[in-house]
């Protein structure tokens, strides 16, 4: 496993974007990242990435990744 997220949820205010999201990535798998404008890819990175906080969830990140 290289990346899990479990339950992110993710709020500007009273604007819910990102609500029970969950998945997993393998090594050797490949994914795409796509939806409109203002759906929560962003955001969604940036939780990932560590530069957000989820309000509830977890990230598990290799460390190696």
């Amino acid at each position: 496993m290289v990346l899990a997220l479990q339950n992110i949820r993710f709020s500007y205010g009273d604007n819910t974007v990102i609500e029970d999201a969950s998945f997993q990535l393998e090594e050797y798998d490949r994914a795409g990242l796509v939806g409109y404008n203002g759906c929560g890819k962003t955001t969604l990175l940036g939780i990932i990435t560590g530069s957000l906080i989820p309000d509830g969830g977890s990230v598990v990140l290799r460390n190696d990744a």
